[in-house]
């Protein structure tokens, strides 16, 4: 119990979007697709290594710090 609600309160802080009632219901230890978690607000986006590339690229922070 003591392992699921640690695992719990950082999903929950971290994934405001989602209830708190919600995110009980889901947060049982089953695995979900990309597609599914998504579709619960799990993750912010499915995709591949390299479209995760080329969104970091495009972000203001990343042009700031690599001097372009």
């Amino acid at each position: 119990d003591g392992m699921y609600e640690r695992f719990f309160q950082i999903v929950k802080r971290n994934r405001k979007n989602v209830r708190e009632d919600r995110l009980r219901q889901i947060a049982d230890g089953r695995i979900f697709t990309a597609e599914q978690a998504y579709q619960e607000g799990l993750v912010d986006g499915v995709g591949y290594s390299e479209d995760l590339v080329r969104k970091l690229i495009s972000l203001p922070e990343y042009k700031k710090s690599s001097g372009n």
